[in-house]
This record gives C-alpha cells, sequence and structure tokens, in this order.
C-alpha cells in the first residue's frame, strides 16, 4: 500500500491538519512531520488535526512507540497544544488510544481520539463550519 500522506497550515486557524493516506511507517511519518518542521508557517503552538482515516498502520511492530520515542527526540518543536486525532475502524482506535495513552505521559501535547470530523474540530475549539475549508475529505 502507497503512502500519500500531506499537510496543510492554516496560520489564520493556528492549525496544522495532517492527512495519511496508505501505510503509516515510522519512516513516512517523520518524513511529513520534517516537512511540516520545515514550512515557513509552521509554529509548535498550532493544534493538530490528524486524519487517520485512510491508513494503515505498520503491523510489524507497534508503531505509535515508535513515533513517540522520535517526538520525544524532537522535543523543541513540541509545545503545550491540542492533537486530534481521527479514526474509522476499531484497528485504527485502537493503535490511536494507545497513541493518546502513551503520549499524555510523555509528550506536552494534548492528544484525543475521535471518529467524526466534527468533534475534533470542536475540541480544537474552531467553528464547526471549518470542516468545509480544510483538507479533510469524508
Amino acid at each position: 500500500m502507497e503512502n500519500k500522506h500531506k499537510y496543510v497550515i492554516y496560520p489564520d486557524k493556528k492549525l496544522i491538519v495532517e492527512q495519511y493516506n496508505g501505510l503509516l511507517t515510522l519512516e513516512s511519518y517523520i518524513n511529513l512531520k520534517n516537512k511540516i518542521w520545515a514550512d515557513n508557517q509552521f509554529v509548535s503552538s498550532y493544534d493538530i488535526i490528524a486524519d487517520l482515516r485512510n491508513s494503515e498502520f505498520e503491523t510489524e511492530k507497534e508503531v505509535y512507540a515508535d513515533i513517540i520515542n522520535f517526538s520525544r527526540s524532537k522535543a523543541e518543536k513540541f509545545t503545550r497544544r491540542k492533537s486530534a486525532i481521527i479514526v474509522k475502524n476499531p484497528e485504527q482506535m485502537v493503535d490511536a488510544l494507545l497513541y493518546e495513552y502513551e503520549s499524555e505521559k510523555k509528550l506536552p501535547t494534548i492528544v484525543k481520539v475521535f471518529s467524526t470530523i466534527e468533534a475534533a474540530i470542536i475540541w480544537c475549539g474552531l467553528p464547526l463550519e471549518l470542516k468545509n475549508e480544510i483538507l479533510i475529505s469524508d
């Protein structure tokens, strides 16, 4: 399964939307994060909505633990902010909840997992109308 991960930064909304499509590996996660961090519009305090609905986690190992370890090594890129993860199936939910649990202990980011775009947008304190403006495809 090919990965086509992408992102958009919305400075006026203080929001970064990440969309993961295909296989989510540690390497593909790092590649996307490095692109985001190199973007001139990146601000570490912006909230994140990560759409994982069209992705699959690498199954050979627990990728979420590796992602957290990588994130901890880049602590200067993480400040106290919200990170909403959107999932659509039980397998994604399990991995995302494990990530939420582990990140709570190890990262300054507040992570919550959602099954709807609307809930993620509201939790981030943004207007629901934003759903039609941002890069998230149903």
